[in-house]
């Protein structure tokens, strides 16, 4: 035994040996097989989730695309009963079929009346209003304008040289759009929103019109300035004399205008020798189109030198045309619409619709047919002002063409009254001609309408007029002018008539339109208070975060996929959007059955129409059957209603006109309101959150005041309100003590967004250089801004012409570049505003056993918690056991929790900490080996008094309802 025990203490001894090799054997085995495990885990759950969310946004874009298209057509059907409608006709007037009888004597008779002239010029002045045009004698409680006494020529050859010139107001039906006024000018017709015909698809006016008619007759059209013209009447002018200049650049007043003038006097003279010159032998009609007046005013508005500059410039222009016309020229000067104290046009008050016209002729032909109106009208409102429809058939007639068919106007009477103002027979002739179009237009029109003709008042004033001609060629004296002034009622009467035809509107599609887009909003609303909450966030650094847990042991639960969350379809959005597109196929089918059952069939409308109801109904029907908790889309707390209530008062009070115009103050005190239920509200909150309630109540409300001290007031709101966004009530240029705003903005507002960020800790990353960036791009605007008010002022005469306007260009095209291209991009390839720091610790020693001391990893993540950035998302929670360390015993964790902000009003910032460790028991209340993680929010760390599992305290402030794995639980 004693020579057998060394060598049994020898093989004991190997053995033990050779256990503790085969024990690092295996446990490096074991390390090896987790390693491997652990990538295929990984992209196992990568692959999961990529194909939950490709699957979550392809229904939602399925469901979103479903509802603009839905959105689309209650616009569609709204818009088409409420913009107002006129049908284009395709009737065009000729010489051979006039629409009373006429026979020329000879073939410079012309068409229908007697020809008078053999070439027109046609100068447009855009907008030039008609107190522009004549003299204004200011007074100190209101001196004139700047844009007043700048254009005497007009006025002056008027008052001395009467029968060869007249002024009158021109008064222009609104909308007064360059589009509906050149409409207007040349066809004789109302504007409406849409005119509905043939040309629907394009912009070219297709429809019978002035140009139209001098083509027909073989007349040459030249056109020099606003290339809307060439848009409108595509291969209408002489390619070799006319030139058109770009219209869009408000900012430009001089090279449109210099370009016409450069090129408007060699073709008013006579054609040189040589065969590349032009001259008044290469054209029968010129119209020359001038912007620089409408520009003017867009730009520094009515009362600024600039304007007078401009219409100084064109007065010198025009008395060098009258100059250079011959006898057979006829010269008309008109404005295409007025302008407002801002310089803007849309036709909303009588200074946007008062222009001026002015017509020239060296024969001396115009005629007034009483001695008082031989002086141009003091003012817009005489009643001698003529409509800009008349133009039409003035011009027509003059100049011995057809009256275009859709044509309402009626001739001026001062160019056909003749020298002495008694030559009621022409006066008669004309008119009775121009009254026969208008009742053939109009029986046309309502036959193509199905509307019942004209009412019995016109029937009663046509039979009148007719009456009286029958008389007049009897040799009954007096009764040409009773026939006149018959045809004159009887053609404002029917005019008044088609205004209110063409301003009637289609309440059935109107209602038809907002019941879709209400249906589409209560849907909407359903499925923002119904639908799945947005995938997990797929950032690299949470990835690696939970790697790291994996690593470590921390597990999903056996009941969860891959990716620790539940892959079930979002059964709200996808029944929502099947049964939408089932109810498109039902509608549509349905609508077609309708339509062709209909007497009147509209297979498009009811086709939509159908489609789009039965669509929105089932779709109702799917999410209110939808198996998930139903949640009504009403407001159930104090504060949700209040968001409800305040955009809706708004929206509510444009139903009347007062809340309309006072709209300003009405928002102002809505918004104040708001402030003061924050500022109230603040007070029932803990200490902490109570000065920072308290603070942005205050700021929000001082904030919303101060932005209403700048404001741009009604024309409605006078004499009760101020503007104070421009240097002056008639100026369109900013006021000297807002060039000082942007670089205030630029001081603060960058400032402003770091002091928020870095309290949440989400001042890091692409963070500092996305607001370096953006206080760059704002000083670059501040210098824009600056330099626009220097070049406006000429604060610097001495620098070259259009060095400032090129360096603006410059400035703008870079911030652009930066705000929509650079910027757009930086984000969407940068990394989240969030701070990942891993290191590696020793872990606690226990007196129970000390061989479980081992190294810890612990990460820590900054600025995950802001749900205003970037960084904004879902962790995913591996559900364990753990302990809460206040009661002492064990509970389970959330699985979807939310990560909650954690810096609210305590001070503390806000830091989330990943934490495991591995240790024995622990005072009982963990079992050996339990592996836990946990989520500090405002906690303090606490050493533990026997080793073990590190855990932290929560403060009040923090009211966390436990310790949960993965992320703190709401009120956090």
């Amino acid at each position: 035994m004693a020579s057998s025990s060394p060598d049994y203490a020898r093989i004991q001894a190997l053995y033990a040996k050779a256990r503790e090799i085969k024990a690092k054997e295996d446990a490096a085995a074991a390390i090896k097989k987790e390693a491997s495990r652990l990538p295929t885990a990984a992209e196992k759950r990568d692959a999961i989730c990529a194909a939950d969310f490709r699957r979550q946004w392809n229904w939602t874009t399925l469901f979103f695309t479903w509802l603009f298209l839905v959105n689309a057509a209650g616009i569609y059907f709204f818009t088409k009963g409420f913009l107002l409608t006129r049908l284009v006709l395709e009737e065009h007037s000729t010489c051979a079929d006039p629409p009373r009888h006429y026979t020329p004597d000879s073939a410079r008779e012309g068409c229908w009346h007697p020809r008078s002239f053999e070439k027109a010029v046609v100068v447009i002045v855009d907008a030039l209003r008609y107190d522009f045009a004549v003299p204004v004698n200011g007074s100190e409680e209101q001196p004139a304008l700047a844009c007043h006494n700048a254009l005497p020529f007009l006025y002056e050859t008027a008052v001395k040289e009467p029968h060869n010139a007249f002024l009158l107001p021109f008064i222009a039906d609104p909308p007064t759009t360059t589009l509906q006024r050149l409409k207007g000018l040349t066809t004789g017709t109302l504007p409406t929103f849409i005119d509905a015909g043939s040309n629907f698809a394009g912009t070219a006016i297709e429809e019978d019109n002035l140009l139209m008619q001098l083509k027909v007759a073989g007349r040459r059209i030249a056109h020099l300035g606003d290339d809307t013209w060439t848009a409108l009447f595509p291969g209408y002018f002489e390619e070799k004399v006319s030139r058109a200049y770009d219209s869009f650049n408000v900012w430009d007043l001089h090279t449109l205008d210099n370009g016409v003038i450069e090129h408007v006097m060699p073709l008013l003279k006579s054609k040189p020798k040589s065969a590349e010159g032009v001259g008044k032998e290469d054209w029968d009609v010129l119209i020359a189109h001038f912007l620089g007046v409408d520009h003017a005013g867009h730009r520094y508005g009515p009362d600024h030198p600039a304007m007078t500059a401009k219409l100084a410039q064109m007065d010198d222009v025009l008395r060098d045309i009258v100059a250079a016309l011959d006898d057979d020229t006829l010269l008309v000067v008109m404005g295409d619409h007025g302008m407002d104290a801002k310089g803007d046009h849309g036709g909303e008050s009588d200074d946007e619709v008062q222009a001026a016209l002015w017509m020239y002729s060296r024969r001396g032909i115009f005629g007034r047919t009483a001695p008082e109106t031989l002086l141009p009208p003091a003012s817009a409102k005489d009643a001698r002002a003529v409509n800009q429809i008349d133009l039409v058939p003035t011009l027509a007639l003059l100049l011995g063409l057809p009256i275009p068919f859709n044509n309402l106007g009626r001739p001026i009477e001062e160019a056909f009254a003749g020298r002495k103002g008694n030559d009621w027979a022409n006066l008669a002739s004309v008119a009775a001609m121009t009254a026969a179009g208008v009742e053939r237009y109009q029986d046309a029109y309502f036959k193509a309408r199905g509307i019942e003709e004209g009412n019995a008042g016109t029937r009663a004033l046509w039979g009148g007029a007719q009456e009286a001609l029958q008389r007049s060629l009897g040799g009954e004296k007096g009764t040409y002018k009773r026939a006149y002034e018959l045809l004159t009622a009887y053609q404002r009467e029917t005019l008044d008539i088609c205004r209110g035809l063409w301003a009637r509107f289609d309440v059935t599609s109107m209602v038809q339109g907002l019941a879709i887009m209400a249906a589409s909003l209560v849907v909407l609303l359903l499925f923002a208070r119904n639908a799945g909450t947005d995938s997990p966030v797929m950032s690299p650094e949470l990835e690696q975060a939970e790697l790291q847990l994996e690593k470590n042991g921390v597990d999903a639960p056996a009941n969860a996929d891959a990716d620790g969350m539940d892959s079930e379809p979002d059964d709200f959005t996808t029944s929502v959007v099947k049964g939408a597109f089932i109810g498109i196929l039902a509608g549509a089918s349905l609508g077609v059955t309708a339509s062709s059952l209909s007497p009147e069939p509209s297979t498009v409308n009811d086709t939509l129409l159908g489609a789009t109801a039965c669509s929105l109904l089932a779709a109702l029907v799917a999410a209110l059957g939808s198996p998930l908790p139903y949640r009504a889309p009403f407001p159930t707390t104090p504060w949700s209603f209040l968001a409800l209530l305040l955009p809706a008062l708004p929206a509510i009070g444009f139903g009347a006109n007062s809340f309309t115009i006072w709209e300003d103050q009405i928002l102002l005190f809505l918004l104040t309101t708001l402030g003061l239920i924050f500022l109230f509200a603040s007070f029932s909150l803990p200490s902490p959150e109570r000065t920072l309630g308290i603070t942005q109540a205050v700021l929000f409300t001082l904030l919303t005041w101060l932005a209403s001290l700048s404001k741009l007031c009604r024309e409605e709101q006078m004499p009760f309100c101020r503007s104070t966004y421009y240097a002056s009530a008639t100026s369109s240029t900013s006021a000297p003590w807002q060039l000082a705003l942007p670089y205030l903005t630029t001081l603060l507002l960058p400032s402003v967004l770091k002091s928020y960020l870095l309290p949440s800790r989400n001042y890091r990353g692409p963070a500092p250089l996305f607001l370096n960036t953006l206080r760059a791009g704002l000083l670059a605007c501040a210098i824009f801004w600056t330099l626009d008010a220097a070049d406006d002022g000429a604060w610097f005469p001495f620098l070259p012409t259009g060095l400032l306007k090129t360096a603006r260009v410059a400035i703008a095209q870079v911030v652009l570049g930066i705000g929509f291209v650079a910027g757009p991009v930086a984000y969407a390839y940068s990394s989240p505003c969030v701070s990942i720091t891993r290191a590696a610790t020793q872990g606690p020693s226990s007196t129970a056993a000390p061989a479980a001391a081992s190294s810890r990893m612990t990460v820590t993540v900054l600025g995950y918690a802001n749900a205003q950035g970037k960084a904004n998302g879902r962790l995913r929670a591996r559900a364990r056991r753990v302990a809460d360390p206040r009661a002492g015993g064990t509970g389970r964790c959330a699985e979807t929790p939310r990560v909650a902000h954690c810096a609210r009003g305590s001070g503390t910032d806000g830091v989330l900490l990943l934490f495991q460790d591995w240790a024995p028991g622990y005072a009982g209340q963990f079992a050996v080996g339990e592996r836990v993680c946990a989520i500090a929010c405002c906690g303090v760390p606490v050493e533990p008094p026997d080793g073990g599992v590190e855990y932290f305290w929560w403060p009040d402030t923090c009211r966390a309802g436990s310790i949960a794995c993965g992320a703190v639980e709401e009120g956090g």
